[in-house]
């Protein structure tokens, strides 16, 4: 495959595009500027973790103590870093209150009205004790699980 050419779409394509024709010392620069948005889990990793442990009528799911967020509200925050609205190398996002992820996945599997038993798997101690929650400069933005959850479509 040395000599090989490779597709060139989507996101390649695009790479190969800006590197042909923006100069080497302003894609630096650029890169220099770069900003950092991290997020913790999203809403629905309520229903992917049902998935995850599930035998018949039972799954396993993980005990852990998140800070969950909807993704729209993500996405406002990820408008306002690349339109410059929100300043920061570093910004930190998460939603408004700790949740558990077993009580999440119950609640969600309730609501879309599978009748599966949630049993909260162990997590260590580094988890039960938080380690998943942001630190203190987060930016916290709801909705909430339960009134996300509330505001979701029923199958």
């Amino acid at each position: 495959m040395r000599n090989a050419v490779l597709p060139r779409t989507g996101a390649q394509a695009a790479l190969i595009a800006w590197e042909q024709t923006v100069p080497r010392s302003k894609r630096l620069e650029h890169a220099r500027r770069a900003r950092v948005v991290r997020s913790a889990q999203f809403h629905d990793i309520a229903r992917q973790a049902i998935g995850w442990g599930r035998a018949g009528d039972t799954t396993t799911v993980p005990d852990l103590l998140i800070q969950p967020l909807a993704v729209a509200a993500m996405v406002e925050v990820l408008l306002d870093v690349a339109t410059g609205a929100r300043d920061g190398a570093l910004v930190e996002v998460a939603g408004p209150r700790p949740e558990q992820l077993a009580a999440m996945s119950t609640a969600f599997a309730r609501h879309q009205g599978d009748d599966v038993q949630v049993i909260a798997g162990p997590v260590g101690d580094a988890v039960r004790d938080g380690i998943l929650l942001p630190g203190p400069d987060a930016v916290l933005i709801g909705p909430a699980f339960d009134e996300w959850l509330a505001n979701s479509p029923t199958p």
